[in-house]
Order: C-alpha cells, then sequence, then structure tokens
C-alpha cells in the first residue's frame, strides 16, 4: 500500500478511486489495477511521442463498458488470451482541471504477457496499445487513422533477434 501512494499524485481522483477501490480483494488485484491504469497513460503519452514528459495527472482515461459496469480489467484480458489481446474503447480526458475540458475517443489495446514465474502465476502483466479508433478525423477532416500491423511475441522477438545478424 505505501508503495501505491507514491504515486497518488499522477492519477486523477477518479483514477485513484478505481485503484484503490480494488482492495476490497485480495491485494495484487489492487496492484493490478495500479499496473494497468499506470499503462494505460504511459500508452497514451508515447502513441502522442510525448512519453513521460507529459504530466499524467492533466488527463484522465477511462474504459466504456469496464469503468461503466465496475467490471474488473484484468480479468477481462487474462479472458481475452494470450494470443487475441483484448480491444476496448475509452476515453482519454484532456485538461482535466480546468473548464475547457475535451474528451478523445481512443481505443485501448490489452495483451496479457506470460510468464513461467516461480509463484506459479501464468500472467504477471500486460502490454497496452493506445490508438485512435477506425474513422476519427481531424479538424481538418482528414482521416487520422494509423495503419495497424499485429504481430505476436514470438515472430517480434525473431524480428529483433534477427537485425543483430
Amino acid at each position: 500500500r505505501d508503495f501505491l501512494e507514491v504515486f497518488r499524485s499522477t492519477f486523477t481522483e477518479w483514477e485513484w478511486n478505481k485503484i484503490s477501490s480494488k482492495e476490497r480483494f485480495a491485494g495484487q488485484v489492487t496492484l493490478m489495477e495500479f499496473y494497468i491504469r499506470w499503462s494505460i497513460k504511459e500508452a497514451y503519452t508515447k502513441a502522442l511521442g510525448e512519453g513521460m514528459s507529459l504530466d499524467f495527472k492533466t488527463f484522465e482515461t477511462r474504459i466504456r463498458g469496464i469503468d461503466d459496469d465496475d467490471q474488473d480489467l484484468w480479468t477481462e484480458i487474462l479472458q481475452s488470451g494470450k494470443e487475441k489481446g483484448l480491444m476496448v474503447p475509452g476515453t482519454v480526458t484532456l485538461d482535466i482541471n480546468s473548464t475547457n475540458q475535451r474528451v478523445i475517443d481512443v481505443d485501448l489495446f490489452f495483451l496479457a504477457i506470460e510468464s513461467n514465474g516461480a509463484d506459479g502465476n501464468r500472467y504477471l502483466g500486460c502490454a497496452t496499445v493506445c490508438v485512435t479508433p477506425s474513422g476519427s478525423h481531424g479538424n481538418d477532416g482528414v482521416d487520422n487513422s494509423p495503419e495497424i500491423n499485429w504481430t505476436t511475441l514470438e515472430d517480434l522477438v525473431a524480428w529483433h533477434t534477427n537485425q543483430g545478424t
């Protein structure tokens, strides 16, 4: 719990309540909720090309359906399987502390990362990618959707391994 308190100031009040509300379950669930919420913020800032230079507290992320129904995101990710992954719609609210808030629709992709850990857990984490949904248009009317080519973790490792030869 003390570990998580260090990061409290990087989340909005709503996000922090989502993380801390998971305490009714085992502490592991609270930690997984924290990791997932952090990975969503990180994925969004990386999608912008900003990385960690963008203050995480200046925007709020939500997951449609899962947050609305108070479902457990980690369970949903695990049920999607490590090969398929889970794509869900979400929102990012910018300028969260101002009267000029702006809500952006995003798609969030989660892929459980398999581990053969000594503790017997099969999944210990997830990779998160944030993209604009298909057909999203900017103010200029141009389709800003990225072209996405999905690959497996094994293919990605193989590609990087072959680059060094």
